[in-house]
């Protein structure tokens, strides 16, 4: 499949009624506006589902940000980790092809997963629409007959959301104000598998954080007077 960064479809007239399933663990809030506008200019009007787990604190910019659109939150709670979002969409999106109700669905994500529920819906009759940010599964893409590859973040998104993550990351991990900065960068790659430093510009994590002195601080703890080996933890200002 050839794949622009906006739209490619393979001949399909206009259908009806499209059900969108957005997995919430694998995209960015600020990308779901285009690809629900994008998804619609193909397939018509949507009904539009986004699953994860809406308690927790790097999701709460969600439904503020996304307060104008017609969304519905599905709770998934975080027992089963990242799968437990999976399940939800695997269960819904599986009913919504055996009830008949749509014309189409769209799948948000770019996990490979999801390939058999979208060869399920095609076999019915559906046409498949698939949205992700890069990098995305080759297999999921060839599996959809049409992909989005919604506009990249600019650089200052990607600092804002890795500034609220770093806070996040003090308050869950944190004690007496300080979080250990390696607890933070594997919180940052738990949210986002395919995060470095260089995607904010840096070589070092610390070096972005030692940007922001008015908002973050760091301090060293020597843990090993012998090998002076040190731990860096960061803490708000």
């Amino acid at each position: 499949m050839n794949i622009m960064t906006s739209i490619h479809v393979h001949g399909r007239s206009r259908v009806k009624k499209c059900l969108v399933l957005v997995d919430a663990d694998n995209i960015n809030y600020r990308q779901v506006p285009e690809i629900i506008e994008k998804i619609g200019r193909s397939a018509g009007p949507v009904e539009v589902r986004c699953y994860g787990d809406w308690n927790s604190e790097i999701l709460k910019p969600w439904k503020k940000s996304l307060a104008g659109l017609e969304i519905t939150y599905v709770q998934q709670a975080l027992i089963g980790g990242k799968n437990s979002t999976d399940a939800g969409i695997f269960i819904d999106g599986s009913a919504a092809i055996t009830l008949k109700k749509y014309e189409s669905l769209a799948i948000v994500s770019r996990d490979r997963d999801f390939v058999p529920l979208i060869n399920k819906a095609k076999s019915e009759g559906m046409f498949v629409i698939g949205a992700g940010q890069e990098p995305v599964s080759r297999a999921l893409i060839n599996a959809c007959d049409e992909f989005i590859i919604p506009s990249k973040i600019s650089r200052n998104e990607k600092a804002q959301w890795a500034m609220d993550a770093i806070c996040t990351a003090i308050q869950k991990y944190g004690k007496d104000g300080f979080a250990n900065l390696s607890d933070i960068g594997n919180y940052l790659r738990y949210l986002d598998p395919h995060f470095t430093a260089l995607s904010l510009g840096k070589k070092k994590l610390a070096d972005f954080i030692s940007d922001y002195p008015d908002v973050l601080r760091m301090r060293s703890c020597v843990n090993n007077p012998n090998t002076r080996t040190t731990t860096v933890y960061v803490g708000r200002a």
